[in-house]
């Protein structure tokens, strides 16, 4: 069996030598900015649906957690 990866690339060489650019990184953190700024009303909503008697259990978890694990890998 051969080895991973791409076959192109060179040893010692970066695949991505330019790195990020300063425009993505700032794009970037205004979105996390801009995201973080509506926590408090999310949480709120969350916690809305994940009382709310109108669905069973199972439905309300799947609501709730996959935002909750997103947002604590992110950090």
């Amino acid at each position: 069996m051969g080895k991973a990866g791409n076959p192109n690339w060179q040893p010692g060489i970066s695949g991505n030598p330019g790195g990020r650019s300063k425009e993505l990184a700032q794009q970037q953190s205004a979105a996390r900015l801009e995201a973080a700024s509506h926590a408090g009303e999310v949480i709120g909503y969350l916690l809305e649906v994940l009382r709310s008697k109108d669905e069973g259990t199972a439905h309300r978890l799947k609501a709730v957690f996959p935002p909750l694990k997103q947002g604590l890998h992110s950090q």
